[in-house]
């Protein structure tokens, strides 16, 4: 991954919203807690969720303190905040930049992986059609190598040519021209060499982040057409998640929606109280079908909402509400507004 602009930061925060440095970071990096994930709901950044794996904490905070020394962000508490130059500097960076859309990393998890996988099987694949052996193959992590050597295995040799091009040719002539030259420039095959990001960002006279995250986008729109491009899909299917949920959490949204009791599913998987209301809130946050009203009584309903009718959901404490009603049930609720809050 390129060096991340700074200006890219400057767009994950708000001039309106403290925000959480740090658990921006989290959201980009993938770490998985409650904590995060609301955190994400509550800046609007759940489909960044693991977007950039490989970025360094250092290297984060390193860009955030030129923001931060140029006027752009100000900081308190732990908190950042978008200055008046901050917005100003954005919106003039905004003009001079194609700004990608459609990155969806929360239910596209690991694209790194499948760009690298695609790439490589792209070029095997083009090679193959010509019946050559005497290539170097890209180098792309082991894991990913593996991947489409077995991939390769479990195709149908007499017809994989011609259909691997066929999902090529269908995905490209869907794209603007200027988005087909532009995917065309990575890929790799007979006497065809690919361009680096960086060889992409000279010849277009702009950053490698900037190339980056343009090729980004165009391999999540990708996923998101998988449907109607059967190699493609074949190719992410061993990688696409079960669930947008973690494993331990869907077993106990699952199980909770069967009917099953909090009290029963602690003894049938010896785990905490509060380990079980995390996943229900990791639930909350994620799956658009959450049965909210199920954890609240009419009357509790009715505390939460006169306790913060007149207060911003960002100025919302726990404590507020003395000992009337458990955290869980707080969070849910806070959830349950964000999510009202916006749309």
């Amino acid at each position: 991954m390129p060096n991340i602009a700074p200006e890219y930061l400057l767009l994950l925060f708000s001039q309106q919203q403290w925000r959480r440095p740090l658990a921006i970071y989290y959201i980009l990096q993938g770490k998985r807690t409650v904590s995060n994930l609301y955190a994400g709901l509550a800046y609007q950044l759940l489909s960044l969720y693991q977007f950039l794996p490989q970025l360094q904490l250092a290297d984060y905070q390193r860009q955030l303190k030129v923001l931060v020394q140029r006027g752009w962000l100000v900081a308190q508490d732990k908190k950042m905040k978008k200055t008046v130059q901050g917005q100003q500097h954005e919106q003039e960076w905004r003009q001079q930049q194609l700004l990608p859309t459609g990155i969806d990393s929360l239910h596209f998890p690991k694209a790194n992986h499948y760009t690298a996988r695609l790439f490589l099987a792209t070029q095997v694949i083009s090679e193959l059609g010509y019946q050559n052996r005497q290539y170097y193959p890209l180098m792309v992590p082991e894991r990913d190598r593996i991947a489409v050597k077995q991939w390769l295995f479990g195709q149908n040799k007499a017809t994989l040519v011609a259909t691997f091009a066929q999902d090529w040719q269908h995905f490209l002539t869907q794209l603007a021209p200027q988005d087909a030259t532009f995917m065309s420039f990575f890929l790799s095959g007979h006497a065809v060499d690919r361009l680096t990001i960086e060889q992409v960002a000279i010849r277009q006279q702009t950053t490698s982040f900037a190339i980056f995250l343009r090729q980004q986008a165009l391999i999540y729109r990708l996923l998101r057409q998988a449907a109607q491009l059967p190699m493609f899909a074949s190719l992410w299917q061993p990688m696409a998640p079960t669930s947008i949920l973690s494993h331990s959490a869907a077993q106990t949204y699952q199980a909770v929606l069967q009917g099953t009791s909090l009290q029963a599913l602690q003894q049938r998987r010896h785990l905490k109280a509060s380990t079980l209301t995390e996943h229900l809130l990791e639930a909350a946050i994620l799956m658009p079908d959450f049965p909210f009203d199920a954890f609240f009584s009419v009357d509790q309903q009715q505390v939460l909402a006169d306790q913060f009718q007149n207060c911003p959901i960002d100025q919302w404490q726990f404590q507020q509400l003395g000992q009337s009603l458990p955290f869980f049930q707080f969070r849910l609720y806070q959830i349950q507004q964000r999510r009202r809050q916006h749309g």
